[in-house]
């Protein structure tokens, strides 16, 4: 007797929970959500690849697509459009990829977690607490501005028949970016095709000048440039040296100047500020004002090359 009032109970309390739990079954079906969705993305999160990133006071893996909030904030000034910070993202995230060792394709196939160290990817990176202390009272709107233009673009990269590349960037062209196969050893780099920037020279940044004394430069000749006007090979004090290693020697902003003797010093006057390969993020912030969204701005700079998305 006690056990068919039990049982009654238990098919009563079925018939009641019944018509719940077929409203949540069928409002999950009508979003396109599955428990088998639900399985496959916790399945995702177990395999996300990892930079090792170490500063003065502790060494961490981080997530990669949490690392490049951090990078994309080190690295482009927040003031720009998003649009171009989406593309900076991109690039950042491709990078990444390039670096990382062992088999995978870019669709994920076979992508296994991997960890790549900080210093081979080779960018800028800024924590909380330095994002808190360069922003001030902008920090959560301006955390929010790059956490979204990760967001936005999560898993995507640039490639090259079919593999990632690496995104190479500079803050401004001296009015044209480089071609990457002037400079660059090896490869043929087609993705680096030179393109006009010619807005760049409405900048105030765009011409800077740097007075060094006779007393460190006693004699200066240009041998080459390049046709973006950088420098390629120079004599400085009778040694023979690349344009890129003259700007590093004496900190310059680019490899693309010209010099003039006065009375006691070389004048050298500099147009736009990098090594002006890749994406010229003041140009692409400039074309993101004039409504280009981010696969606009890369396709401007990076020739024979598509987006891809990576699944881990």
């Amino acid at each position: 007797m006690k056990q068919g009032i039990k049982d009654g109970f238990v098919l009563l309390l079925f018939l009641v929970l019944l018509p719940y739990v077929m409203g949540i079954f069928n409002k999950t079906k009508e979003e396109g959500v599955s428990w088998m969705n639900m399985e496959k993305i916790e399945e995702k999160e177990e395999i996300t690849n990892f930079v090792r990133y170490e500063d003065k006071l502790h060494i961490q893996e981080i997530p990669l697509e949490e690392f490049l909030v951090g990078a994309l904030a080190g690295t482009i000034p927040i003031t720009y459009e998003k649009e171009v910070l989406k593309a900076q993202a991109v690039l950042l995230r491709s990078t990444c990829y390039a670096g990382l060792e062992g088999e995978g394709t870019v669709s994920g196939q076979g992508m296994e977690k991997k960890v790549i160290e900080w210093d081979k990817i080779g960018t800028g990176y800024l924590n909380r607490n330095e994002m808190k202390k360069i922003w001030k009272e902008d920090y959560e709107i301006n955390y929010k501005k790059v956490q979204e233009a990760v967001e936005e673009t999560k898993g995507i990269i640039i490639t090259y028949q079919e593999n990632p590349i690496e995104g190479t960037y500079h803050a401004m062209s001296g009015g044209k970016t480089r071609n990457g196969a002037d400079i660059l050893q090896g490869d043929s780099y087609e993705w680096l095709e030179s393109v006009l920037c010619e807005k760049n020279v409405e900048s105030d940044d765009f011409l800077q000048m740097v007075s060094v004394s006779k007393k460190q430069i006693q004699t200066l000749s240009i041998e080459t440039r390049d046709e973006a006007g950088y420098v390629t090979s120079v004599i400085c004090n009778g040694e023979k040296m690349t344009g890129e290693q003259f700007r590093e020697k004496y900190e310059l902003a680019s490899a693309n100047f010209t010099f003039e003797e006065k009375n006691a010093e070389f004048v050298i006057t500099t147009k736009g500020m990098g090594h002006g390969l890749g994406m010229d993020q003041y140009y692409g912030n400039y074309l993101a004002k004039n409504q280009n969204n981010y696969t606009e701005i890369l396709d401007y700079f990076f020739k024979n090359t598509k987006l891809s998305k990576i699944t881990e």
